[in-house]
This record gives structure tokens, sequence and C-alpha cells, in this order.
């Protein structure tokens, strides 16, 4: 019998990317919460405090909320509406 390895398995980081496998060239029209939160390096918290403020928007598309690419990029241009 083998040895249990006494390490403790931590859980895996949530990992985000932009897949343009399928369609090279095409960039994702929208992102959740928590993917917005990884994308910047903030918190979701404060992802949704921005939400609620005003100077980032977004859209409920199905029950769930997103945040647009653009209205994104305008966040981190230091466009706010």
């Amino acid at each position: 019998m083998r040895a249990r390895d006494s390490r403790q398995s931590s859980p895996r980081p949530l990992s985000v990317s932009i897949d343009q496998s399928c369609s090279p060239g095409l960039v994702r029209l929208a992102y959740s919460v928590p993917e917005v939160a990884k994308l910047i390096g903030i918190s979701k918290s404060k992802i949704w405090e921005l939400i609620r403020s005003g100077e980032l928007s977004s859209v409920k598309i199905c029950g769930r909320r997103v945040v647009r690419h653009s209205d994104l990029l305008a966040l981190l241009a230091g466009n706010r509406q």
C-alpha cells in the first residue's frame, strides 16, 4: 500500500483567461462579476460596489449580471459615465 501524502492539498485558484480558441481574433463580449474581479485583481465586493455606484456599467441577462467588455475597458481607461 502507498503511504498517503501528508501535505494538504489547497483548493485550485480561479483561473480566468480570454478564450480565443474557437474564434481567433474575437474578444468575449461580457464577463461575470467574479471574472472581472480576477481579471483586474480586485475583490468581487469591490466590483459590486462599482456597479452599485454607477462607476461600472453592467447588464442583466437571463437573471445573470454581466459586465460588457467595452464597459470594463472604459473603467480601466478612466472614462466613467
